[in-house]
C-alpha cells in the first residue's frame, strides 16, 4: 500500500477585537489661492498653440519639424554599437522644441539659426554618464531637414479664454470651478488617507504568523499590477532598468499588511453576515464593463468562465465591511 503525506499551510483563527474602537484622523480640507493659480496656468500651458513663423530663423523656445536622419559614427570602444545600432535612423516630421531639456547635447545650437527647406549635416559627442545608456559615450551624425517653424502661443488669462474652453461666463466662473474640483480631490484624498490608516491599524490586530503563501501571491498580485501598469504607459518591462527581485522584495512588507487587514476585515464580514446583494454584484461588473469599454453580459460571461465571479464578490463584501467600520469610527480633523 502507498502512504502519501500532505502538507498545507492553513489560516489560523483571526480575532478582530473590538472594532468599535477605531480612532482615525483625517487631514483637514483647505484650497489654497496657489493651487487655483497653478491649475488655471496649466490649463493655459494646455492650450497652447503653434502659430508658423516667418520672416526670421529658428531661434530659442521655437518648435521646429525637421526630417531627421541620425547615425551612430563611433563609439566609446569599437566594438561597443551594436551591429542594428550602426544602421541610420529616419524619421519624417519630427517635432523638436529648441531648448528642451531631453534634447541632445548641442543639438539646439546646431539648429538655431536655420529657415525652412535648410538642409544641415553635423555631428555631437554623447558624454559617456548620458541618461540614454545605448548612445553614452557615442559620436552621431545627424542630418537634418527644415520642414517648418513654429511658436507657442499661450492665450491670455482672461474671460476670453474661460468662454474658450468651456460654459463659463468668465474667469470668476472657470476659477469657482477650479476651486471646486481641488476641494473634491482633496477631499477624495483626505478619504483614501483615512481608509489607510484603518487599513494600517486592522494589520495590527493580527499578531499570528501569515501563512507564507498568502504573502507570495499578494506580491505576485501587486508585481503583476505594477508590470500591467507599464505596459498602459507603452514601457517594455523587460527594458524598464528594475531589479525585480529588489522589486519583490520591497513588496513583502506591504504585502503583509495587506493580507492582515484582508483577513481582520474578512472576520468581520462573517461576524456581521455581511454580502453583496445581486443589485450590487450587477453595479459592480457595470462599472467593470464601463473601463473595458465592452457589454456587462460579456464581462460576466468571461468572469464566470474564468472563476473571477468569486473575487467580485469578496472585493464586495470587503468593502460593505470597511463601510460598517468606518461608519462606526471616531474620525478627526487634525
Amino acid at each position: 500500500a502507498l502512504t502519501f503525506t500532505a502538507t498545507f499551510e492553513t489560516v489560523p483563527p483571526i480575532d478582530p477585537g473590538d472594532y468599535e474602537t477605531f480612532t482615525l484622523r483625517r487631514p483637514p480640507i483647505s484650497v489654497e489661492e496657489d493651487a487655483i493659480d497653478k491649475a488655471l496656468n496649466q490649463l493655459q500651458e494646455r492650450s497652447a498653440r503653434f502659430d508658423p513663423v516667418s520672416g526670421r530663423l529658428a531661434e530659442q523656445g521655437d518648435s521646429i519639424v525637421l526630417d531627421l536622419t541620425r547615425e551612430v559614427v563611433s563609439g566609446p570602444k569599437s566594438t561597443a554599437v551594436p551591429p542594428e545600432q550602426l544602421k541610420p535612423d529616419t524619421r519624417k516630421g519630427v517635432t523638436i522644441e529648441i531648448g528642451a531639456v531631453e534634447n541632445p547635447p548641442g543639438f539646439d545650437d546646431e539648429i538655431c539659426g536655420l529657415d525652412v527647406d535648410d538642409v544641415k549635416e553635423f555631428t555631437l559627442s554623447y558624454p559617456v554618464d548620458h541618461a540614454t545608456s545605448e548612445l553614452a559615450g557615442t559620436m552621431v551624425r545627424y542630418d537634418v531637414k527644415v520642414k517648418a517653424i513654429k511658436r507657442r502661443i499661450v492665450p491670455e488669462l482672461d474671460d476670453e479664454f474661460a468662454k474658450d474652453i468651456g460654459d463659463f461666463e468668465n474667469l470668476d466662473a472657470l476659477r469657482t470651478r477650479v476651486s471646486e474640483d481641488l476641494k473634491n480631490e482633496a477631499e477624495q484624498d483626505a478619504d483614501r488617507q483615512v481608509r489607510a490608516e484603518l487599513v494600517k491599524q486592522l494589520a495590527e490586530r493580527v499578531t499570528v504568523d501569515l501563512p507564507e503563501a498568502l504573502v507570495s501571491r499578494e506580491v505576485d498580485r501587486r508585481v503583476e499590477e505594477f508590470v500591467r501598469r507599464l505596459l498602459e504607459q507603452h514601457v517594455d518591462p523587460k527594458k524598464a532598468n528594475i531589479n525585480w527581485e529588489e522589486f519583490r522584495e520591497q513588496q513583502r512588507k506591504p504585502a503583509q499588511e495587506a493580507v492582515c487587514s484582508a483577513l481582520v476585515i474578512d472576520e468581520i464580514a462573517r461576524r456581521e453576515s455581511l454580502s453583496p446583494s445581486e443589485q450590487d454584484i450587477e453595479s459592480e461588473l457595470a462599472r467593470y464593463a464601463q473601463r473595458a469599454g465592452r457589454p456587462a453580459a460579456t464581462v460576466r460571461a468571461k468572469l464566470e468562465q474564468e472563476g473571477g465571479m468569486a473575487r467580485v464578490e469578496t472585493g464586495l463584501r470587503r468593502e460593505k465591511a470597511m463601510n460598517l467600520l468606518l461608519s462606526r469610527a471616531k474620525i478627526i480633523t487634525v
